[in-house]
């Protein structure tokens, strides 16, 4: 037994199963029923209150299981998502939900959140071309990220690509000797993460203790995909990716700050291809939220107002499509 000390996952089990018995205030029993109120509910806790952890494939497996065993059909929801990863469903929760529903298993769904993170600039994107004679945007245009904290930046790019990304920042452990903001580059080279600067730092033992985090956290891809990791200081942050070789079959990058509440974009935002993962997974429902009316009564008796478009994404839910 436990306690939902945040009310979320309380009321996602009330919209897909509640059968509104528990009223009040005169209104009929079942007018606020759930979308299945015939269902029977399997509840997984996974995390403690307000934490999210990548255990989704763990429940979902047994969820899946369980319902295997008594014969019976299962819908799976994941109300919670997060931004780590490339964002075109090649995570390791993604691939095995993909791997449980889907064209040939019938009786078998699972639901996700798209996310809730559409207001916030948590995604910047671009381009960039080779390193090469004549090649005139060899680096993608500036990028501003302003990290009020400690903050993780997740930067994606094809790994058929001679990738590198640079950037200036206020703290002081990137300032150069001369007190000037030194510019840091970081770029695949054979499968590994190098790094230069254009001058000697001010604070070279904390400079190295960031770039040991960068190079020992960085995984080469098995698919189509590179991710970097980024664990950045506070500070603000001036960006840009570019060729680090002649070898660029695409030049595309993504960057997410996935502690968009501590770190977010400025010029350069993209309000694009922030769908919350798992909800990548190909074979998933993955649901945003729109709005559907402007007035309801409140529990004075009286009539509330919002400013809504009927029929239009709410503010808040997070957009597609897929970054690919």
């Amino acid at each position: 037994n436990s306690t939902d000390r945040l009310g979320h996952g309380t009321a996602v089990a009330g919209t897909a199963a509640s059968n509104g018995r528990a009223t009040d205030k005169g209104i009929p029993v079942g007018t606020h029923a759930g979308v299945a109120p015939e269902a029977d509910l399997l509840v997984v806790k996974a995390s403690v209150c307000g934490q999210f952890i990548p255990i989704a494939p763990l429940t979902a497996d047994w969820m899946n299981e369980i319902a295997r065993s008594i014969r019976r059909p299962i819908v799976i929801n994941m109300s919670f998502g997060g931004h780590m990863g490339d964002h075109t469903g090649q995570r390791s929760d993604e691939k095995f939900i993909d791997s449980i529903v889907g064209p040939g298993r019938p009786g078998r769904a699972v639901t996700i959140a798209a996310g809730n993170e559409g207001q916030y600039s948590l995604h910047s994107s671009g381009r960039f071309g080779p390193a090469r004679e004549g090649q005139s945007d060899n680096s993608s245009e500036m990028i501003e990220l302003f990290a009020k904290d400690a903050s993780l930046l997740s930067a994606a790019f094809d790994s058929r690509d001679d990738w590198g990304i640079s950037f200036r920042s206020s703290n002081p452990i990137f300032q150069g000797v001369n007190g000037k903001r030194a510019a840091i580059y970081l770029y695949k080279e054979a499968g590994t993460i190098s790094y230069s600067t254009d001058q000697d730092l001010n604070e070279p033992e904390e400079f190295n203790k960031f770039i040991d985090k960068v190079v020992n956290g960085f995984k080469p891809s098995v698919g189509t995909n590179d991710v970097l990791n980024l664990q950045l200081p506070a500070g603000t942050y001036f960006l840009w990716a570019f060729g680090a070789g002649p070898v660029v079959r695409n030049g595309r990058f993504d960057l997410y700050s996935v502690d968009y509440k501590l770190a977010s974009f400025g010029m350069g935002a993209d309000k694009t291809g922030m769908v919350a993962s798992p909800g990548n997974a190909k074979n998933a429902i993955t649901v945003g939220s729109y709005d559907f009316r402007d007035r309801w009564d409140n529990t004075a008796g009286e009539t509330s107002f919002l400013n809504m478009i009927i029929g239009s994404a709410s503010y808040y839910t997070s957009p597609g499509p897929r970054r690919d």
